[in-house]
């Protein structure tokens, strides 16, 4: 089956957002979420997450990569050749886990919102019940519902330049210096440079407030069950975005037309070719 990953990845992933208003009773913390405990609002902000990553996909997706390309050409390859790369289309879907690096993003921008959150997502009763480190935890999930779309939005304008088969190569230049070929996707130049904000930086921050939180559960189940749904955040927030993924995986094909045809317009038109010789 193609998309078995990203199928057997959204019932882990809906199967734990339902075990948790039977395990979590504790009163509900947020203003804006429906449900009487965390459990319930915490079930809604899982289901609320795979809607800003869809919208955002196909809104930057199509909006960005006219201006990712138009700058990469006129800023970073003014001296490179750009032209299309045909790539043959694999039986296998491979791209489930492209959503990993959009969400550690979503994490990074979630950490920094928090702060400035809570008293405007925290119920009053709350403020002087919990500590602070599980207020800014708190307002940090809910973080992630301002921070996954737009997060998600941005590396997905990459794939569609990925998809399409834009690159550059510097071989012209490369001859001239005696220099070392290279040739290399648009969309993977940005993909890379996107990764800049979503690194091991990101995943230490989190863990040193994550295990700060986790220490102030007083139940053990409580505490097993919310360190494995926490530890695993990346790994579901890539879960959420993969409905996206299915929905760019069916338009393809227009996808594709549509980079290329904005590639046309800045004169990227004939195949890129080089030949590699192994001696």
């Amino acid at each position: 089956m193609k998309f078995k990953t990203i199928i057997i990845s959204l019932i882990i992933y809906i199967a734990l957002a339902a075990l948790l208003p039977l395990i979590n009773q504790y009163e509900a913390t947020y203003k804006f979420l429906p449900g009487t405990t965390d459990g319930f609002q915490l079930f809604f902000l899982m289901l609320l997450l795979i809607i800003p990553s869809t919208i955002f996909s196909l809104i930057f997706g199509y909006l960005l990569p006219p201006v990712y390309l138009f700058l990469h050409k006129n800023i970073i390859g003014r001296r490179m050749n750009y032209g299309i790369q045909e790539k043959k289309e694999s039986k296998k879907f491979r791209k489930a886990y492209r959503g990993v690096f959009a969400g550690l993003m979503a994490m990074n921008l979630s950490l920094l919102l928090a702060p400035f959150l809570t008293k405007y997502v925290i119920k009053v009763t709350i403020l002087s019940e919990r500590s602070d480190t599980n207020l800014f935890f708190m307002s940090f999930i809910f973080g992630l519902l301002l921070t996954l779309g737009p997060s998600v939005g941005l590396f997905a304008s990459a794939w569609f330049l990925n998809d399409s088969g834009i690159s550059y190569t510097n071989i012209e230049q490369a001859n001239e210096k005696n220099d070392i070929i290279e040739i290399r996707a648009v969309g993977n130049w940005y993909t890379y440079a996107l990764k800049g904000y979503a690194g091991v930086g990101v995943i230490i921050s989190y863990i040193s407030i994550l295990l700060r939180f986790l220490a102030s559960n007083d139940e053990l189940f409580n505490m097993i069950f919310n360190g494995i749904l926490t530890f695993s955040l990346p790994f579901l927030l890539a879960a959420s975005i993969m409905p996206s993924l299915l929905i760019l995986e069916y338009l393809k094909e227009h996808r594709k037309k549509y980079v290329r045809s904005l590639a046309k317009k800045l004169g990227i038109i004939n195949n890129l070719e080089v030949n590699i010789v192994v001696q």
